[in-house]
């Protein structure tokens, strides 16, 4: 705010929103897990099947916008994987980081002479605090599971994109929704917000740009105050790569060109072409800003 806003950021202004959001990632899953297990009224020392039963039930609700799930269901887990179509890689990350904290807990009494703590690895016993920490890593690694999810939605748009336009006739789109599938129902007006709606053709009518509607909040799996776990963009790898090999603020149309011909190449069988509309475009860009596209 004020004059601070006027100046440009610093890598230590970036590390300090990093360490901020990982504060408040952390805050909000200690804070989720001990409300639920509270509420729930168990024991501090569950065994390993009602521990990971407590984890699946309580990652239903932190998905949850509201954090909340109706209190009829409350106990209801089942609920939450008919929200997400019983997904059992979803399953399989939960209990995957379970073992995981068995393994480090295991490595780690042997090392130690608390007995109390030897006593409860004897016994597989988990406390509040585990949960806690599974739940953390849970929600960290959901990003990674949540873009094999993201790929499929993308791959089923693209098969209705026969112009290579990276867009998809309305009535394609909506036409995937009528065949059962949960996603695709996004009203007319909710696209248009979400800048994923394309109307400037009369003659094909309204279409759906996919890189766009990947990235909308309707494709978030988390969502939450501060911070949501969305779609990765398909071009971050892209504009790493470009970042690090130009190593400036900004280049060349020329230099921009044929490192985005070698990446392209590097990714199919032969070389790359691109467009004249293209590079016409990216020349245009040059011609308005001293002879240099600015990456960001």
């Amino acid at each position: 705010r004020g004059e601070t806003a006027r100046e440009d950021f610093s890598i230590e202004d970036g590390v300090a929103m990093i360490l901020m959001i990982e504060h408040l990632v952390a805050d909000s899953v200690h804070w989720s897990v001990n409300r639920f297990h509270s509420r729930q009224r168990l024991r501090d020392d569950l065994r390993r099947a009602p521990f990971i039963a407590l984890l699946e039930s309580w990652l239903g609700r932190f998905f949850s916008p509201s954090g909340e799930i109706p209190r009829r269901n409350e106990n209801d887990r089942h609920l939450f994987w008919t929200m997400v179509r019983g997904m059992p890689a979803l399953k399989g990350l939960i209990s995957g980081t379970v073992k995981s904290l068995e393994n480090f807990r295991d490595s780690d009494v042997r090392r130690s002479s608390d007995a109390f703590a030897g006593k409860r690895v004897m016994q597989r016993a988990f406390s509040v605090e585990d949960a806690q920490s599974v739940g953390l890593d849970v929600v960290k690694g959901l990003s990674s599971f949540w873009q094999s999810e993201c790929q499929e939605v993308t791959q089923k748009l693209a098969k209705f994109d026969t112009g290579n336009t990276g867009r998809v006739p309305i009535s394609k789109f909506y036409q995937v929704a009528l065949a059962g599938d949960w996603r695709f129902s996004e009203s007319l007006a909710y696209l248009e917000q979400q800048g994923a709606l394309d109307n400037s053709s009369s003659w094909q009518g309204p279409r759906v740009i996919i890189a766009n509607y990947i990235q909308s909040s309707s494709n978030c799996i988390v969502t939450k105050e501060h911070y949501s776990i969305c779609c990765r963009s398909s071009c971050e790898g892209y504009w790493t790569a470009l970042e690090e090999a130009i190593g400036a603020p900004s280049a060349t149309p020329e230099a921009i060109l044929s490192l985005v011909g070698d990446l392209l190449s590097a990714e199919s069988d032969g070389e790359a072409v691109l467009s004249a509309t293209l590079r016409a475009q990216l020349r245009s860009i040059a011609d308005v800003s001293t002879g240099k596209v600015w990456l960001h």
